[in-house]
């Protein structure tokens, strides 16, 4: 029996959470960004009033960690629904994009990590997207906003609702205020290999010298890279980053993925130097 039914919107503000609203600001640049929707905060806040789970501040006020709303919201997966208007053949990633109370310096680093993204088709999309508030209210999401000392900031959960591209290759790209060149980890395929940890991918640095993009690096990370024909790619993300860090001023994260002779942006955040 379906009790609750989940509104997806292609409308962006500061409820549809920090990683939404920048991938919504990357598109209106006109960068290539794959179709976007938004799970906003105000549907979060309406679920857990539905299934009686408790507020998030209230849950991360605790003093240790409770599995108990783990249970109700695993539970309440038997009872949703979705209004989506996505293809329904198509394939889909169902994202955290966490939602603080106020502007928080560095909010999207402090968070990195703390929450779960999700594959998925639009039969399961529903599903998916409560799986992220479950991660929310994760032990690991637990430690790590109390650690970071957010335990009074965060307002809820948005879900970025995000068509999935097959890429030729993908990685993430360091990009600096005020130097020349940009470090680029990548692999051949998808970047959840190095977004999880497994691989480091191979490392290259991209820079311009008298108006020439050169990528410099191993010798059999150029060669993959000319053999495979993703010269432009590079050449491409290079100047794309550049564009997003004269709008920043400040240092970048950019996860990208290329496909089809073009450059998607599936992240843009701010990079904390350590």
């Amino acid at each position: 029996m379906i009790d609750f039914i989940f509104n997806v919107s292609k409308s962006f503000n500061e409820s549809s959470g920090t990683k939404t609203l920048s991938l919504s600001r990357v598109k209106e640049m006109g960068i290539n960004v794959p179709a976007l929707w938004s799970v906003n905060c105000e549907e979060f806040e309406r679920f857990i009033r539905e299934f009686d789970i408790m507020p998030i501040e209230q849950f991360l006020s605790l003093d240790s960690f409770d599995d108990s709303q783990v249970k109700l919201i695993r539970e309440a997966k038997k009872h949703i629904g979705i209004n989506f208007d996505g293809d329904s053949k198509g394939r889909y990633i169902a994202r955290s994009s966490s939602v603080p109370k106020s502007i928080i310096h560095n909010y999207a680093s402090m968070i990195s990590g703390a929450f779960e993204s999700y594959e998925c088709t639009s039969d399961n999309l529903a599903q998916s997207i409560v799986a992220v508030y479950e991660s929310l209210y994760s032990e690991k999401a637990f430690l790590q906003l109390k650690l970071a000392g957010l335990e009074k900031n965060i307002r809820g959960m948005a879900v970025l609702v995000q068509e999935f591209v097959v890429p030729e290759c993908s990685g993430v790209l360091h990009a600096y205020k005020g130097d020349s060149f940009m470090e680029v980890n990548w692999v051949q395929g998808h970047l959840r290999s190095i977004v999880s940890g497994d691989t480091s991918g191979d490392y290259d640095v991209i820079y311009e010298k008298n108006g020439e993009i050169i990528v410099r690096g191993k010798e059999q990370h150029i060669y993959c890279i000319i053999e495979n024909g993703y010269s432009g790619a590079f050449m491409e993300l290079y100047g794309i980053s550049s564009k997003l860090l004269e709008r920043a001023q400040t240092d970048l994260e950019i996860e990208w993925i290329y496909r089809d002779g073009k450059i998607y942006i599936v992240q843009n955040q701010e990079l904390i130097r350590i």
